[in-house]
């Protein structure tokens, strides 16, 4: 297999760069959401909580604003207190390391994986491209050792 070069390192490394930027924005923005809608489900709730209990009084409506409030309050602390379960940020080569962990010398499933994490990559068109050329010239241990000398070119680039 070629080795990488200067120009297609520095490629792979600010496609891998801007990927992982343009993650961490997409984690923020879920952030500033999930906190705007936990706080106004708490604000809902305590004007529910107030109404059923200054105004409304005992009776059934007492109870169903009750209800209502405490239900709001529940989404709204479990929203402002709770860390979301957001996938982590990784790269292709990053999947592509994870997979050559994962399997070690069974090459077929290191292909398969391989080939569905570049699917899944999209974004990263350069370093795709390098791991289909070597996909579709090497087989077996050859695969895998193509595989693994890729992931510590970019590792090095990084």
């Amino acid at each position: 297999m070629k080795s990488l070069g200067y120009e297609e390192l520095e490629r792979i490394r600010s496609e891998r760069i801007s990927k992982l930027v343009s993650r961490a924005e997409e984690v923020r923005e879920a952030e500033k959401r999930r906190k705007l809608v936990g706080s106004v489900c708490l604000i809902v709730a305590v004007f529910l909580l107030l109404i059923s209990w200054v105004i409304v009084g005992i009776g059934m409506l007492y109870a169903i604003l009750g209800a209502i409030g405490s239900f709001f309050m529940g989404i709204g602390f479990y929203l402002l207190l709770t860390e979301p379960k957001f996938r982590p940020c990784s790269t292709l080569i990053d999947e592509i390391q994870m997979i050559l962990l994962k399997h070690g010398d069974d090459w077929v499933k290191v292909r398969d994986e391989t080939e569905e994490a570049v699917e899944e990559h999209k974004d990263e068109a350069f370093l795709a491209s390098r791991v289909h050329s070597i996909l579709s010239t090497n087989e077996g241990k050859g695969l895998i050792e193509a595989l693994k000398n890729l992931v510590q070119e970019v590792r090095g680039a990084g």
